[in-house]
């Protein structure tokens, strides 16, 4: 099932869908939602990668790329949700976008940003890979208060010496 997931360029017809995914309540206790207008400049922005993932003709998730045109090759992985966790779509979306970042993008590093309390992320992201780099404290705020924020990365040669890396 998840074999058949696929990522393609968002286009602006996309928004909608990519902002009913994040407004999700599980998925919007970790991802603050945008405006359309907002995701509409970032899309036209050269220094984002917006992608959709699907499955048949189904939009299943997104992954939003930021500061592709680093000179220093450092991209943010911005943004990335599924649809409804659970179904298997979290781990292969993750993985074709690592593919994307560091063989389409040029990635030297590929870092993120994650809630500390976002276990099912955080697990995820080490389980493919990734490094914890630090705390940053208090760094977000939603209704409840201020979260910490875990920075985690993933360098060129890391994702190389991966067994499913191409």
């Amino acid at each position: 099932m998840t074999a058949d997931l696929v990522l393609r360029p968002a286009l602006a017809s996309d928004i909608e869908t990519i902002i009913s995914i994040e407004s999700r309540g599980s998925i919007s206790q970790f991802i603050r939602p945008w405006r359309h207008e907002r995701h509409a400049a970032a899309l036209e922005n050269r220094n984002y990668a917006y992608l959709v993932a699907e499955v048949g003709d189904e939009t299943v998730g997104f992954a939003i790329f930021q500061e592709v045109l680093s000179t220093d090759r450092a991209i943010n992985l911005m943004r990335i949700a599924v649809d409804e966790p659970g179904q298997g779509y979290g781990k292969t979306l993750m993985r074709l976008a690592l593919r994307h970042a560091f063989i389409d993008l040029g990635a030297h590093r590929l870092w993120l940003d994650v809630f500390a309390e976002n276990d099912r992320a955080r697990n995820l992201y080490l389980g493919l890979g990734f490094v914890e780099e630090g705390r940053l404290r208090d760094a977000a705020q939603k209704p409840d208060g201020f979260h910490d924020l875990i920075v985690m990365a993933m360098l060129e040669d890391e994702y190389r010496a991966l067994p499913d890396a191409s």
